[in-house]
């Protein structure tokens, strides 16, 4: 997707709505590529896991 620029004029109050706004999309962004990355991983057989809470805690040295 190409990028563009966007210029707005208004008031201070929709100022920070906006930023308010765009700072939550970015986190949403951030939590879909880390949902991505969770489902890339599940799939991955090269990836070491663990069945159960015992053998992950034995890993850790829990």
């Amino acid at each position: 997707m190409a990028n563009t620029k966007l210029n707005i004029e208004s008031n201070k109050e929709n100022h920070e709505q906006a930023n308010q706004l765009f700072s939550e999309l970015r986190l949403n962004d951030v939590t879909i590529a880390a949902i991505k990355e969770g489902r890339r991983i599940a799939l991955d057989n090269r990836v070491k896991s663990y069945s159960t809470m015992d053998s992950l805690k034995k890993a850790l040295g829990v």
